[in-house]
């Protein structure tokens, strides 16, 4: 009777002591990522577009998801890896790119959940539900308004971020005025971006919306106007700091070509 009753004592200590011996091991676990090299490795294939290199890139993260999951930092550098790999599918395969909207959505999801009213995050499932809508026809409405919602709570979060205005700015430029467009405010939002230069103190964040990007959508938006002379500048203004930018040297000067194949 005493054995027994010693085997149930220590049986009740094992259960109650598990699952911090689970989170002590988790903590370990953690201090052995390399956040920098995870950093590196979508900043180093940022700018590009070479659909490759992001597939590897992500691969290479979500096996390391599988061992730390819970860990909010990969979610994050997941969730940017599959929006890039998004925009880059966003033309020649839409149907794939709508599925690394999706996948980037998943993971951005989850890491807001950790790290709650998170302005860059926020801005970024903002983004993700935006690219949907745009790649969409029955949830369209549905998508556009998630997106909305998403933006205003970033910009409540950090009103001053440059995260938060480029994310507003691309889609303020690329919706109707009717749904609320506004092509002047798109200006406005990335020029002050420009001027506030890079945004938060976290080294392990990834670097974007900086010069390179935001002189790009300032070409974009200026390619929506139908001002080629002022979007090619901005265009050389973002080469002339990132020279093999993918989006600039594909994406744009395609949407140029179009503009004089139409006239």
């Amino acid at each position: 009777m005493r054995k027994i009753s010693i085997l149930i004592i220590v049986t009740i200590i094992a259960i109650t002591l598990w699952p911090r011996a689970q989170t002590f091991a988790f903590a370990a676990a953690k201090k052995k990522i390399d956040y920098a090299a995870e950093k590196r490795k979508i900043e180093k294939i940022y700018y590009s577009f070479d659909a490759k290199k992001y597939f590897a890139a992500i691969s290479e993260t979500e096996k390391k998801r599988d061992d730390f999951f819970g860990d909010w930092r990969l979610d994050y550098y997941l969730g940017i890896a599959y929006f890039q790999l998004g925009k880059i599918l966003y033309n020649p395969n839409p149907k794939k790119a709508y599925e690394c909207f999706d996948k980037s959505l998943d993971y951005l999801l989850e890491a807001e959940k950790i790290k709650y009213g998170d302005a860059e995050l926020l801005a970024l499932i903002s983004a993700d539900y935006g690219k949907k809508a745009s790649l969409s026809t029955l949830k369209a409405i549905y998508f556009g308004i998630k997106a909305k919602n998403y933006i205003y709570a970033a910009y409540r979060a950090d009103s001053s971020s440059p995260k938060v205005a480029l994310i507003a700015a691309v889609h303020l430029m690329h919706l109707p005025e009717s749904f609320g467009g506004d092509k002047k405010l798109a200006e406005r939002e990335l020029k002050k971006a420009l001027a506030r230069g890079r945004s938060g103190k976290d080294s392990l964040r990834i670097n974007w919306a900086d010069k390179p990007e935001l002189f790009a959508y300032l070409a974009q938006l200026e390619i929506l106007r139908g001002n080629k002379s002022k979007a090619k500048a901005y265009m050389k203004k973002a080469l002339d700091l990132v020279p093999e930018y993918g989006f600039v040297k594909f994406d744009l000067r395609a949407q140029l070509k179009k503009i004089d194949e139409t006239k």
